[in-house]
């Protein structure tokens, strides 16, 4: 815990396959999203669902088609919405018996036709169901086309039927399941079929459906067909329908309007982190600071412990737009182990350059003996030059611990930082000091001479970031 003479209003009870990448970066303003993809082959688009709905049980078509879906499952136990998305709030499933639907399909006959299938979603391996967007038959396994998780691994897949058993079976790649959020497209051109998750195409294969099918069934998490289907359990938004393939350029503008992206289940060890050359570190760099380092699928600092504020820091490289955010997964263990404070923090707007951090730190604290804590603050530069007195933050909750395995969340959209544990907005605060930088990861550790405790018992096993955010 970094006490009163340090930079943050504290907030206290009591006292990716590991894969990493980066995609073109373009600023994007609300509801831009949702507006490119309208704009993408307007007469070809079927359906658009945004599942951006906070009550009811209906998922608005917004393709001008009235292909709603009706939801089926109880609200807050099969079904959830206006949970924050990555793109507004999203529809989330339980799989087990959530779910949403309509008795036709928004493609009638799969004979010689070409389609484009798109959605946002979120899930890790358990996700459960090869069918998160589907069209189908409830007449027979045949007259198909879907995409969603392949068996219980983090690639997704997809497949498509006409009116006999080709395609025998889906074909798989990519990592969109992690626990991050990840675009999957399923594109058919004549007898090419191809996956693409986040605007890179990941599989192929080639096919010639049978004729003669017939489709009479349109569902999101689920797929309606002769037989036992498996429900999805996780998150969807902005799924879409295109009776048309669309082309390269179509579906990298659709992918380019979601912003910049960089996810990371830290797959190499590495001191200082790398990542080819995609970090900037704060003692390589920044001189004063600390570096972050990693392990196979943990990232975590190099202090010595010793409590002098130079935090292991390191930011994403490259251009940013400002509203952005960034999420990671906690890693705690031997928490037993005598220590003072043992820090994970996430970083919006930074810079780092020789003898300089800026931006904001959102930090989440364990002191051994007493309560957790969080904060919002910043960095203005200098070793040390932290505001004094921190930045007025609301609490919504007193729940701010973190374990092992939760998820923790902040977002920076205008002025307005948010701050969210396994999805639940916990803090919030208005601050306009920086409006430019990267978002990054640090780490803040003191312990005692004689102590067991080490930097590696607290960390991240992930981490993604984003810009062109929209408010939920």
């Amino acid at each position: 815990m970094k006490t009163l003479v340090y930079v943050f209003s504290l907030v206290v009870t009591g006292l990716w396959s590991a894969v990493y990448s980066t995609n073109a970066q373009v600023n994007v303003t609300p509801g831009s999203f949702a507006a490119v993809i309208l704009a993408t082959e307007p007469a070809n688009l079927k359906g658009y669902w945004k599942c951006d709905e906070t009550s009811g049980t209906t998922l608005a078509d917004s393709s001008g088609n009235s292909e709603d879906l009706t939801i089926t499952g109880a609200i807050n136990t099969n079904y959830w919405l206006g949970e924050t998305g990555e793109q507004g709030t999203c529809f989330r499933t339980d799989g087990v018996a959530g779910y949403a639907s309509r008795n036709d399909s928004v493609i009638p006959s799969l004979d010689n036709t070409n389609f484009t299938l798109f959605a946002l979603l979120k899930g890790s391996t358990d996700f459960g169901s090869a069918s998160a967007l589907a069209i189908s038959s409830s007449l027979t396994d045949n007259d198909q086309a879907h995409i969603g998780e392949f068996s219980t691994t983090s690639q997704a897949v997809a497949e498509a039927r006409g009116h006999s058993g080709v395609m025998a079976s889906g074909f798989s790649g990519g990592t969109a399941f992690d626990g991050s959020w990840h675009s999957v497209a399923f594109r058919r051109n004549a007898t090419a079929f191809e996956l693409f998750v986040d605007g890179t195409r990941v599989a192929s294969t080639t096919a010639t459906l049978a004729t003669g099918s017939t489709c009479n069934r349109t569902t999101l998490m689920n797929i309606l067909r002769s037989g036992t289907t498996a429900y999805a359990k996780g998150s969807i938004q902005h799924a879409a329908i295109w009776n048309t393939a669309l082309s390269d350029s179509e579906m990298m503008a659709i992918q380019t309007a979601r912003g910049r992206t960089y996810n990371t289940n830290f797959p190499v060890a590495e001191n200082p982190i790398s990542e080819n050359g995609n970090w900037i570190n704060g003692r390589a760099t920044g001189l004063d600071w600390s570096d972050v380092r990693t392990n196979v699928g943990l990232a975590y600092g190099t202090q010595g412990g010793g409590g002098a504020y130079n935090d292991s820091i390191a930011i994403v490289s490259g251009t940013w737009g400002p509203d952005q955010s960034a999420e990671a997964t906690v890693h705690r263990v031997n928490q037993s182990a005598p220590h003072q404070v043992e820090e994970v923090e996430l970083r919006l707007r930074n810079t780092i350059t020789a003898h300089s951090a800026t931006g904001y730190e959102i930090n989440f604290g364990q002191i051994d003996g007493h309560s957790p804590y969080m904060g919002i603050g910043y960095w203005r530069g200098a070793f040390g030059d932290f505001t004094r007195g921190g930045i007025p933050t609301t609490r919504l909750t007193n729940d701010i611990a973190t374990h092992d395995g939760d998820v923790v969340k902040a977002t920076m959209i205008g002025s307005l930082i948010t701050v969210y544990i396994n999805g639940n907005e916990v803090a919030y605060a208005n601050d306009s000091t920086f409006t430019t930088g990267s978002p990054g990861i640090g780490f803040y550790f003191i312990r005692g001479t004689d102590s067991s405790a080490s930097n590696s018992d607290f960390g991240f096993t992930s981490f993604t970031a984003r810009d062109g955010i929209t408010s939920p």
